[in-house]
């Protein structure tokens, strides 16, 4: 663990070969996507649902709402956060935050 938290410092992408074990580490998965929002392409399902590590990762890049869980797309702060960027992150909301009137107001 102690390797895989130097390497995902250094560059958050080495994520991807770490262990399943290891992606779905919440501390290991936020230091890599900290580095790099690419990261994202590498954590686990489980922690794609997590908004400490999402909104990290669409802070840096509104492509990261892409690999953002269900939930947290239609989490009004965090697609927000990629809307500011980019109004193609709308292509990654829910349908229901696409579709709600003074959303994007």
């Amino acid at each position: 663990r102690n390797f895989m938290m130097k390497a995902v410092q250094q560059h958050g992408i080495a994520l991807r070969y770490g262990t399943e074990e290891i992606r779905s580490d919440p501390d290991l998965a936020y230091a890599a996507v900290k580095t790099s929002w690419r990261a994202m392409k590498n954590v686990s399902r489980k922690l794609c649902g997590s908004s400490r590590i999402v909104r990290e990762a669409v802070k840096q890049c509104w492509q990261a709402l892409e690999y953002a869980s269900e939930e947290l797309r239609d989490d009004k702060d965090i697609v927000n956060l990629a809307l500011k960027q980019s109004w193609r992150s709308l292509q990654f909301a829910s349908l229901r935050l696409r579709g709600e009137s003074g959303f994007m107001l």
